[in-house]
């Protein structure tokens, strides 16, 4: 009976729930949000509002906004995180949000130290920054509120592109998907892009009108185009992890099946890497890296695009382990008329071509001098302009003869370890296409690309040596460019239109801090001067003698006592007579530190303060300063012969000079002297 009366409580106080006003529940449950103590059921609490406020009743959007923004300053990472989620959602749901909530998401992200805070923001940003292009292409005046939003955008779009360079792992990992969102927008779709069904509505070049009043498609296209090589660069640097490099390689397979003109520098993005392995990475990450490199090239081999690019991504799938079944299963059926057409054209060129003479065979087979080549016509590409490796692919193409290919083999074997490194053992996959003309310019481009990454350009005899562009660099790079691509006009004089920066909601702006690079020391502090760091020693000495009564109701007094001792026996100096002046101003009160002072100095005599295994004696000069300045300390204060006594006999050493000391005091109060300072002596 417990179990049906509370199930039918619950179903009443469900329906009464239900037919409660929305704007009544949206106030019960941010009241109860902002008193809960768990995080589970704050984030609970704002998720329901966030569902009432957009889903069910939109109109109630603007009047809690600031309401739900405010959740932005709880100490919880979960919390902070379902705000981000509400931002995301509301801008998508009205974009003239926009405007009102994307400084709040930039100072989140500048302000918060939380990494899985700053992958929330990266992660909204990345959908937000496509809903903020959308909103710009669809108007035809772009008021100034308007272009302070894409400002503010485009500022922490900047921000996210330098975590390229960041030191954790994660957050590199979604910068990459991000610069992957920026190609994608700034570049036009065609007929053979394949969309995912997920970004059907995305914005393109192509959806932006080409006499638009703010936004510049050619600048927009170059940026999309330094997205792309920033990402480029990215994939190249020698220390990138095999999380990263993985992330790198999905991104590239998503950019060229959605934008073909991409394809052809995808695939020397994935040869470079095929012959330039990060040296860093371990033999387990290697066999994965190189998994997933097959998967992803049998993944772009099914796109139509691929069919200019087949020899080269079937020679690096046979480089790979792919077998001849493998990679003919990844060929779409559709795409063999294609192909047989290509195959065709490429017989009838070198049909046409003209044959080498006998001459120059006999030359080549002994070894002799190889001609120049002959300049070949330009290929027929798109307007795409020959990069340095293709160059030096051309250049070496010719070269590699029967006779130079064995010399530089015989060359080789002079360097080759004695046995087999575990690494190529595992990696090394027979050629079976060996002595094609297909493999021969595959293997003239991977030493095109080693001669180009060690620092050769084409026609050098000598070795340049570049520094590699950094990461970073390149980030700046394209952030100063995106300032200026992304808007018509200079900037300049865009400053003199700019009327008040745009301020968060419901929050005030905060001074912006870095919160990825690694903290150091040095950078944000300046060396003490001798003086500074005596006075700062001086007074943190004075504050812990003052702590004397909240030491001891906190139950520190020993620990209080020994640091004293410690660090007036360590330093000496000023100390000394702080110290002294603090024990004589309550002698009796005090004796403890008295004492504690005392051993203190003695056991730095014999070196039992000393580092372990030395055992070196100090100075007794400060151990025989320390006894002296207590006993003529003592000699000047009333009712001192009990305490001038307990020092006398509990002193572990007692030496020459304070026995003359001993000896003024029997004279100058031997009248006074009482029997137990006699007997006192005589136990002595």
């Amino acid at each position: 009976m417990e179990g049906r009366r509370s199930s039918a409580a619950d179903f009443f106080s469900d329906d009464s729930s239900a037919s409660e006003p929305v704007h009544d529940k949206v106030v019960r449950l941010l009241n109860e949000a902002s008193l809960l103590p768990k995080d589970a059921q704050r984030v609970t609490n704002l998720k329901q509002v966030q569902e009432l406020i957009i889903k069910k009743d939109p109109n109630q959007l603007d009047n809690f906004l600031d309401e739900m923004l405010s959740f932005q300053h709880d100490k919880s990472g979960d919390v902070k995180k379902t705000v981000i989620g509400f931002i995301e959602e509301a801008c998508k749901h009205d974009n003239d949000i926009l405007p009102k909530v994307v400084t709040n998401l930039s100072h989140m992200f500048v302000g918060d130290e939380n990494v899985a805070v700053i992958k929330k923001v990266i992660q909204a940003h990345t959908q937000l920054y496509k809903v903020a292009l959308k909103w710009l292409a669809k108007v035809k005046e772009v008021d100034e509120v308007m272009q302070q939003t894409w400002d503010v955008m485009q500022d922490l779009k900047d921000k996210i592109n330098a975590l390229l360079d960041s030191e954790n792992d994660g957050l590199r990992t979604y910068t990459v998907k991000f610069v992957e969102m920026l190609v994608l927008i700034n570049t036009a779709k065609t007929q053979d892009s394949e969309i995912p069904k997920n970004q059907k509505d995305d914005i393109s070049l192509d959806q932006i009108p080409a006499d638009h009043s703010y936004l510049n498609k050619k600048e927009l296209e170059e940026e999309g185009q330094t997205a792309f090589r920033l990402l480029v660069d990215f994939m190249a640097h020698p220390a990138i992890s095999s999380v990263n490099l993985m992330a790198c390689m999905g991104s590239f397979t998503n950019i060229a099946k959605q934008r073909s003109e991409f394809m052809y520098k995808v695939i020397q993005a994935f040869e470079s890497l095929h012959a330039n392995l990060p040296p860093t990475l371990a033999k387990s990450q290697v066999s994965s890296v190189r998994k997933t490199l097959k998967m992803q090239l049998l993944n772009l081999l099914r796109h139509p695009a691929s069919v200019s690019n087949q020899s080269q991504i079937t020679t690096l799938l046979t480089d790979l382990g792919a077998t001849t079944s493998e990679v003919n299963k990844a060929i779409p059926m559709f795409l063999e008329p294609l192909m047989k057409r290509k195959r065709e054209a490429e017989n009838d060129d070198k049909l046409s071509k003209k044959p080498r003479g006998l001459e120059e065979k006999i030359l080549d087979d002994l070894g002799g001098e190889t001609p120049a080549p002959t300049p070949a016509a330009a290929p027929k590409q798109k307007t795409l302009e020959k990069s340095l490796v293709d160059l030096t692919t051309e250049d070496l193409l010719p070269r590699l003869t029967v006779a130079n290919v064995t010399d530089l083999v015989l060359l080789s074997m002079v360097c080759l370890p004695d046995v087999m490194p575990a690494q190529f053992q595992s990696t090394y996959t027979p050629i079976a296409a060996a002595g094609t003309e297909h493999q021969i310019q595959h293997v003239s481009r991977l030493l095109a690309m080693q001669l180009v990454h060690a620092g050769y350009e084409l026609g050098q005899t000598a070795l340049q040596v570049k520094t590699p562009k950094p990461v970073e660099e390149a980030a700046k790079s394209a952030s100063k460019q995106s300032i200026q691509t992304v808007v018509g006009g200079s900037v300049e004089q865009q400053k003199q239109k700019r009327a008040p920066f745009l301020l968060p909601a419901s929050t005030a702006p905060k001074k912006a801090k870095k919160v990825i690079t690694q903290f150091r020391l040095q950078d944000v502090t300046k060396p003490l001067s001798a003086e500074q760091q005596h006075s700062m020693a001086l007074e943190a000495v004075k504050r812990i003698l003052n702590s004397e009564k909240s030491a001891m109701q906190g139950g520190a007094g020993m620990a209080r006592t020994k640091v004293l001792a410690s660090l007036v026996t360590q330093f000496g100096g000023e100390l000394v007579d702080l110290m002294l002046a603090f024990i004589f101003s309550d002698v009796r009160q005090r004796s403890d530190l008295l004492f504690a002072w005392l051993y203190q100095e003695y056991a730095d005599y014999q070196g039992f303060t000393s580092p372990m295994g030395e055992h070196e004696k100090g100075e007794l000069s400060k151990y025989n300063t320390c006894l002296l300045s207590l006993l003529n300390g003592l000699l000047n204060k009333p009712d001192k012969e009990s305490l001038f006594c307990r020092v006398l006999l509990e002193a572990p050493l007692i030496t020459e000079e304070a026995v003359e000391v001993v000896r003024q005091f029997c004279q100058t109060e031997v009248e006074q002297c009482n029997v137990e300072s006699a007997s006192c002596f005589s136990h002595r």
